[in-house]
């Protein structure tokens, strides 16, 4: 029994040990791909997709509420904003955070 425990310690505490000297994914596996419909406070986040945003409504992520709606997406808070926010809008950014994801 000892050694069946003692084996099975060896297996768990050299399982660490492999998983660091494994290499890490591809660049592309790990970009984060961006959307109107990716929550807001994510693309606050990402001083790229902040720009894309920011490039057509650059005051969204300074709104006074922006802590009650970054969770939301954009097409989410569009149904919220009485609107102010347009399917033009909408569209402008999706297609500027789309852009992003496609660039290498």
């Amino acid at each position: 029994m000892r050694i069946a425990t003692g084996l099975i310690l060896a297996a768990l505490l050299a399982t660490p040990a492999m998983a660091q000297n494994a290499s890490p994914p591809p660049a592309a596996a790990t970009a984060t791909a961006f959307s109107a419909d990716t929550p807001l406070e994510a693309v606050v986040a990402d001083p790229a997709a902040k720009a894309a945003l920011d490039k057509t409504l650059p005051t969204l992520a300074k709104h006074p509420a922006f802590e009650q709606f970054k969770s939301m997406s954009l097409k989410q808070l569009q149904g919220y904003s009485e609107g102010k926010i347009t399917d033009e809008m909408v569209a402008k950014v999706d297609a500027d955070l789309k852009a992003l994801s496609a660039k290498p």
